[in-house]
């Protein structure tokens, strides 16, 4: 038996661990682009999240990281918070336990924005959980690299995850969370329907929250 029919009947009976856990919790069967996605990651392969015209958005890579680093204002940037640490070991560690504990649970996160001509990583974006006190929400965020702003880049991504989490995740409801002060945000975020909903306090300071119906016709 070869190296690669022995991993294929690895990943035949990982998939049947997958499936029991899924009757237990009460679904008889797994999608199809779920079961893909589980496939990729077996086997260390990019999961693509969608794609548009420049951009592609993939799950992240440890070797995302030095990506992440080169940006020029990485250590400032809220959304990059989470992966970028005070130390790259730390980093390190964090972004391990994302990748093998956020997507496969939820089968979303925040994602790599990658340039489809050259394949530079320029930003990220995607879906995430937001924990400020009284705006508790499943959240879009999204951060593109200074030097590929006002592009257009941040709409087409915006785009992408939209339509993931309205046709394929089902999300009925997604908040946003940008400064207050944040005006290009916040344009864009009206440009893709979002509405206005409050302000709050936070350690960052003053911050709007704005949510978007997903489905029934709200596009």
């Amino acid at each position: 038996m070869s190296v690669q029919e022995k991993t294929k009947q690895e990943f035949e009976k990982y998939i049947e661990s997958i499936k029991k856990m899924a009757k237990e919790e009460g679904y008889d069967t797994l999608d199809d682009a779920y079961v893909e996605h589980l496939r990729c990651r077996f086997f260390d392969q990019d999961v693509i999240i969608g794609e548009g015209a420049r951009v592609i958005l993939r799950e992240m890579k440890m070797s995302d990281l030095e990506a992440f680093y080169a940006f020029e204002d990485a250590c400032t940037e809220p959304v990059l918070r989470p992966f970028i640490k005070k130390s790259m070991e730390e980093s390190i560690q964090n972004l391990q336990a994302y990748i093998a504990h956020m997507y496969p649970l939820y089968d979303y996160g925040m994602w790599s924005v990658v340039e489809k001509e050259n394949g530079t990583i320029i930003g990220i974006c995607g879906i995430g959980h937001n924990d400020y006190p009284g705006a508790e929400c499943t959240d879009l965020g999204y951060y593109i690299c200074p030097k590929w702003r006002k592009k257009g880049i941040a709409s087409e991504c915006i785009e992408i995850v939209l339509d993931y989490a309205k046709n394929y995740l089902e999300i009925p409801l997604i908040c946003a969370i940008i400064r207050e002060e944040n005006r290009i945000s916040r344009g864009i975020l009206r440009k893709f329907g979002f509405e206005f909903v409050k302000k709050l306090e936070s350690s960052d300071g003053k911050i709007s929250v704005y949510e978007r119906k997903l489905g029934n016709g709200n596009e």
